[in-house]
């Protein structure tokens, strides 16, 4: 799938500045700062089982987001044209693996724990934040509930359908039809396709077995202001870093010459 395609189904727009929520004129601070927070909603180790997947999925493309926004050749293309110039091999360098993603993450943001990622979302959930969210997403998917469980990872059935009651109640959204008189079937739908993404879920860590302390450490660790990084990691970190800082060369050697038609939307 299309990389603006991808962005389109996990975040309901191709726009990059609107999945982060910003103005065209954007400044590199405000872009990772606006990064940091996105990332924090749909970070993966955060989810339930039944999220993760698709949430892996989410945070790979803000990491791809964050990149193209950040680097100005990239970014000078898409403003001018609307197309992200990804590698027909292999789309944003040697870039493969969730893994691998996260890393670039670290690198970025060193000093978040899994304390913090935790306290974040404690304080996003039920908040006027998380409210302007769903007010959003209720009124793009017009009250599809399967559309906002899609794209609100922090989607909760009750809690989220209490506080859409509780904003419709006090006239700051309309009543969709689609939401205050849903088809039984519909939400019994939803509901069997969340429990079979938590039985997938289940089976593939399964699968692929717990993680051991060793490859955890570094990311689990609840000191707020040390992550301690084994020397390997840091050195998976920086080689990481320089696949990212070296695509623009590989791209401009593959793609910047006139009349090559092999950029793609």
């Amino acid at each position: 799938m299309d990389f603006l395609d991808d962005c389109q189904k996990h975040f309901g727009t191709k726009n990059l500045y609107e999945i982060l929520e910003l103005e065209k004129n954007a400044k590199e601070n405000e872009i990772k700062s606006a990064y940091r927070k996105k990332s924090l909603k749909v970070h993966p180790d955060r989810v339930s089982d039944d999220r993760k997947e698709n949430a892996k999925q989410a945070f790979q493309i803000l990491a791809k987001v964050h990149y193209v926004l950040t680097n100005d050749e990239l970014r000078g293309v898409y403003d001018e044209s609307g197309i992200v110039i990804t590698n027909e091999d292999s789309d944003f360098a040697s870039f493969s693996t969730f893994e691998e993603y996260q890393n670039y993450w670290r690198t970025l943001f060193p000093k978040l724990t899994v304390k913090k990622i935790d306290d974040f979302l404690a304080k996003y959930i039920n908040s006027e934040e998380e409210k302007t969210d769903l007010k959003n997403l209720y009124i793009r998917f017009e009250g599809d509930l399967n559309m906002i469980y899609e794209h609100h990872f922090a989607y909760d059935e009750e809690r989220v359908i209490q506080m859409l009651n509780q904003m419709i109640n006090s006239k700051e959204i309309p009543e969709f039809d689609s939401f205050v008189n849903e088809r039984k079937s519909s939400k019994q739908k939803r509901k069997r396709r969340i429990a079979k993404e938590m039985v997938e879920a289940e089976k593939e860590e399964l699968k692929s077995g717990k993680k051991s302390k060793k490859q955890n450490k570094g990311f689990d660790n609840d000191d707020d202001e040390v992550n301690d990084i084994s020397t390997l990691q840091l050195a998976i970190l920086n080689k990481n870093k320089g696949n990212f800082d070296n695509l623009i060369s590989n791209l401009e050697a593959k793609y910047a010459k006139k009349g090559n038609k092999k950029a793609r939307r």
